[in-house]
């Protein structure tokens, strides 16, 4: 391997990132960022169910405004729903076949 590659550092990455070859980096990585989906997601969720539920307060009989917030309302329980769906398949899916979506050991795909 080249030695000037070989020290080549990425500034933005903390030094514990640097000290990651590829395949590490892509097994913390992966985890992580299905973690940050579901967790962002699940902040969605609250934002729209509050937004949607301040606008039906503020309807004020309007039955546009009122079904557009219970629309909103809705859409967001809709999401939820899903979401949670995703991650009990993952669950049920890792559980059967012995693999788990939040601990991903790709040691064995390295290519030479």
């Amino acid at each position: 391997m080249n030695t000037l590659a070989a020290n080549l550092t990425n500034p933005a990455f903390s030094p514990q990132l640097q000290a990651l070859n590829g395949t590490t980096f892509i097994q913390k990585f992966i985890p992580a960022a299905i973690l940050m989906g579901l967790t962002i997601g699940v902040l969605v969720f609250f934002f729209n169910l509050i937004v949607g539920g301040i606008a039906y307060i503020n309807s004020g009989g309007d039955k546009g405004k009122a079904e557009a917030a219970r629309s909103k309302i809705t859409n967001a329980l809709i999401g939820i729903v899903v979401m949670f769906a995703v991650y009990m398949t993952m669950t049920v899916v890792g559980t059967f076949f012995g693999a788990d979506f939040l601990i991903l050991n790709i040691d064995k795909l390295q290519i030479k």
